[in-house]
């Protein structure tokens, strides 16, 4: 359910990703726009067949629903949810 602010999107985005212990990766930085935002924490992950998605948090408070198509390793912007919300 969204929240009153709460906006679902689709549009692609450019994510740099790091390694993590496990063998994965996870995102660490993306691009909205011209901007660059570091991502302070990534909040939850999960992953099915077609996708893997990260809600994250940046250091303005605000989160972003980060989503990646497994088949062709595009990534997307799923939703934001601003810091208001959180």
């Amino acid at each position: 359910m969204l929240g009153g602010d709460e906006k679902l999107i689709a549009m692609r985005v450019q994510v740099d990703c790091r390694k993590v212990k496990a063998g994965g990766s996870e995102p660490r930085s993306f691009v909205l726009g011209t901007r660059r935002l570091w991502v302070l924490r990534v909040l939850e992950r999960h992953a099915n067949t077609l996708s893997r998605h990260f809600t994250v948090s940046i250091a303005d408070g605000r989160r972003f629903e980060l989503r990646q198509d497994i088949a062709t390793g595009e990534w997307w912007l799923a939703r934001v949810i601003p810091a208001a919300l959180t």
